[in-house]
């Protein structure tokens, strides 16, 4: 891996703690990438991938943000 790859994700990776670190959702919606969805397991106790929902879908920065208890409740 290039010097410069390694420090695009380190800088991804330091923006992402940022975010939550400081609560700051509109920082943490910088991380995601236009076309990536975001798969939730079933229950707590689904550690299986293949057994994942995708709920929200694709990608929808403002729609993500109103989400309850999830990017707007950085807890």
């Amino acid at each position: 891996m290039s010097d410069g790859v390694r420090q695009q994700i380190e800088e991804i990776v330091n923006r992402e703690t940022r975010a939550w670190d400081t609560q700051d959702v509109d920082l943490l919606m910088t991380v995601f990438h236009p076309d990536m969805v975001w798969p939730w397991p079933r229950t707590p106790h689904s550690h299986d991938p293949m057994d994942w929902v995708i709920e929200w879908g694709r990608y929808d920065r403002e729609r993500w943000k109103r989400v309850p208890n999830c990017a707007t409740s950085l807890d």
